[in-house]
């Protein structure tokens, strides 16, 4: 039973110009082929016709945009330098007023501003050490520049790079991850760390699991050719 296939091809005739230099080469490509298959039929060809060789002439370094972004890192003296700009500001706008008013009152909106600064301040002061703690609970959750929070497993070879992300969408907390396009809503951010922290154990239990899987079907199936 003859099972020979046969396909239609094109030959074509072209050339590279460089330099007032002109080489022509006769390549085929399949009929109806893109102007990218074209392209790499022609390179081939090309590259069968040249003697090709590469010369380093030097090293330059160069800005990379990585396509992961990079996490945050607040530390407490961030904290400090950020706290004392704040104390600063209405520090200056208190004497301002006083310069400013005569009758010896103070701008309500002033008293309203060192009100709620007076509230939040702790917060700021607590934040890295509460960061930090949250850490000790999810080990490697990283805090990105958006806001957004990040828990990561390592490629191991066999599967790339596991991205979980839990980020705030208007009242809502969204979970996602980068072997899926489903979202998770959740209603707090605790709850979104948890869920995340729970993903991120069933990818590593799934990795065990087809690491030791896989090379005994291997061996089975070499068992089980033989005579």
């Amino acid at each position: 039973m003859n099972n020979t296939q046969s396909q239609v091809i094109e030959a074509f005739e072209g050339y590279l110009a460089f330099d007032g230099i002109r080489i022509d080469v006769g390549f085929q490509a399949p009929a109806g082929a893109t102007a990218d298959q074209k392209d790499v039929a022609f390179l081939a060809e090309l590259a069968q016709q040249a003697e090709i060789n590469y010369l380093s002439v030097g090293t330059t370094t160069v800005p990379v945009t990585s396509a992961m972004p990079t996490a945050s890192c607040f530390s407490t003296a961030d904290a400090d330098r950020l706290l004392g700009l704040a104390d600063q500001f209405l520090e200056d706008w208190k004497q301002t007023d006083r310069d400013d008013r005569r009758d010896g009152g103070v701008d309500p909106e002033l008293v309203e501003r060192q009100a709620e600064y007076a509230a939040i301040r702790p917060l700021f002061v607590a934040a890295p050490e509460m960061f930090a703690a949250i850490q000790e609970l999810f080990p490697s959750l990283e805090l990105l520049p958006d806001g957004a929070f990040r828990l990561t497993v390592a490629s191991n070879g066999e599967f790339r790079q596991w991205i979980c992300i839990v980020r705030q969408s208007s009242s809502q907390w969204i979970v996602e991850h980068n072997f899926s396009t489903e979202q998770f809503e959740v209603g707090s951010f605790l709850e979104g760390l948890r869920l995340a922290d729970k993903m991120r154990d069933s990818h590593i239990e799934d990795m065990a699991r087809r690491a030791n899987v896989l090379p005994r079907k291997q061996v089975t199936q070499g068992e089980s050719s033989r005579p």
